[in-house]
């Protein structure tokens, strides 16, 4: 046997007897990355899920704190924040917001009353009605950003009675309406020629604007 030969059987020999413990290492490595795996809780919180270690005798609350995650009263935990919980478990906290608020609602023209007239130039319609205008002091709760619920404090209705003058067409449809309520108020003297008046009516009665009174 040479004396090349010789050495290359020593460092088989060395690397043989040096895997040994290095298999052991890797294989005790794999063993404690499973077990640390199987002994972490997993805490779904803000859009993240994150990974913790379930510490034995530890409550939740512990965890929590342990990991820097916080959580108020009105949250929603999945799990009792006090007692213990189980290796390999989904902890889900949902972020609970309520936010007071004043919201005004306008409860449209409800009519009550109406007459209509043909002797005008054009048929008309004179309506009444009544418009609600409500007020609410609400709370509404979001559960991680997104709406969920509203719950109402207190409401005031405010009823005003609305006159409102139609415009109708020859089929009797709505082409236009007016709001009397918000209309102008003015003052006026009218004069009109009464053909009972003898002073007015007679042959060759010319009006103000000029033109020969007649009938219509």
């Amino acid at each position: 046997m040479t004396k090349t030969t010789t050495i290359k059987i020593e460092i088989k020999k060395i690397f043989q007897l040096a895997s040994v413990p290095l298999g052991i290492f890797v294989l005790s490595a794999a063993l404690g990355a499973v077990s640390l795996a199987r002994s972490r809780v997993h805490i779904e919180v803000d859009g993240q899920t994150r990974a913790a270690a379930a510490y034995k005798n530890f409550t939740l609350g512990q965890i929590l704190a342990k990991t820097g995650i916080t959580s108020a009263e009105s949250d929603i935990v999945s799990h009792d924040v006090n007692k213990p919980v189980k290796p390999l478990s989904l902890v889900k906290i949902t972020r609970v917001k309520k936010e007071k608020k004043k919201i005004t609602e306008h409860v449209p023209f409800r009519m009550t009353w109406s007459r209509r007239y043909n002797s005008n130039l054009r048929k008309t319609e004179l309506q009444k009605g009544v418009e609600k205008t409500i007020t609410k002091n609400v709370i509404e709760t979001f559960y991680d950003g997104k709406f969920y619920s509203r719950e109402t404090l207190d409401e005031k209705i405010i009823a005003k009675e609305i006159y409102r003058l139609a415009l109708l067409s020859a089929d009797n449809k709505v082409e236009k309406i007016y709001d009397l309520t918000k209309a102008a108020v003015m003052k006026m003297v009218a004069t009109a020629y009464y053909p009972g008046d003898p002073l007015a009516w007679g042959d060759g009665t010319i009006t103000f604007l000029g033109q020969k009174m007649q009938r219509g």
